[in-house]
């Protein structure tokens, strides 16, 4: 009986003839990674939706996490758990960037504080462009205004007015702004960055007297991360410079409005911009 000959693929003979040269070639460098702490709200997904979209675009490997407070992301990146964080704040250096331990990035141009908001029709028609003119109007009109979303220690601030604070309890600010919208207050307190402002035509009123604290949204990262990864900064530098404050209120009601999830909305933006 005739016996069949071993059949070796010639693919083969030369998979094995490479194999101990494909084994000595080195592994494929993985690209830089960090992780990024976000607060619970969508103002906070939103910044760190925005950032993170750059950053891929920008070869680092990105990882969030999510649902963390004010006060436990500035924790959290002092331990090393987080990289990179966005909280907001006052204006002046942070007790963990003064141990040395936190670099506080540049902040965004935008406003994130305390404001003073009018319907943008009724602040035209009265003339009324600041808080010092909307507290000459109330004197001089008593009762005529209408104003909530005061409570105790926003009544202090603004003592230097002397606005008629209201007696009864401040609305919720879930209720302030569809107040405001529908007439049923006249000027009310709100946030800077609050999408509702351009969405319900509000008008912010100038701080005259400077009594309101000043805050901003400024980038916080580990001295020894931005060490690592040096063109960190150079990314987020970016997109600073595309976020004022018009641009911040209508991607926030997009969200807070539209109900848009914020890394699709970030991610439209970012295209729109030619930043992707």
């Amino acid at each position: 009986m005739r016996r069949r000959r071993p059949f070796f693929s010639p693919l083969l003979l030369l998979a094995f003839a490479l194999l101990p040269l494909l084994s000595a070639v080195p592994a494929w460098p993985a690209p830089p990674g960090l992780t990024i702490g976000a607060g619970p709200d969508s103002r906070q997904q939103l910044v760190v939706a925005l950032a993170a979209l750059l950053l891929e675009h920008e070869g680092y490997e990105v990882a969030i996490r999510p649902g963390l407070a004010e006060a436990e992301l500035r924790q959290r990146l002092v331990q090393g758990e987080i990289d990179l964080c966005f909280p907001t704040g006052p204006d002046e250096p942070q007790a963990e960037a003064e141990a040395g331990a936190v670099v506080r990035l540049p902040p965004f141009a935008y406003a994130a504080g305390p404001v003073m908001l009018m319907r943008n029709e009724q602040a035209a028609a009265l003339g009324i462009d600041s808080i010092g003119q909307l507290a000459d109007r109330c004197r001089a009109t008593p009762g005529r205004l209408r104003l909530d979303g005061l409570d105790s220690a926003t009544a202090r601030q603004l003592a230097p007015y002397a606005l008629p604070i209201p007696a009864d309890r401040p609305l919720p600010a879930a209720l302030l702004y569809h107040a405001l919208k529908n007439n049923r207050v006249d000027a009310a307190l709100g946030r800077a960055d609050d999408g509702r402002i351009v969405a319900f035509r509000l008008r912010v009123l100038a701080d005259d007297r400077k009594a309101l604290p000043e805050r901003h949204t400024a980038p916080l990262i580990r001295k020894e991360t931005l060490a690592r990864l040096p063109k960190l900064a150079e990314v987020i530098a970016r997109l600073r410079a595309h976020l004022d404050d018009e641009a911040i209120r209508r991607l926030h009601a997009g969200v807070e409005i539209g109900h848009r999830a914020p890394r699709a909305l970030a991610q439209e933006w970012l295209r729109a911009r030619k930043l992707l």
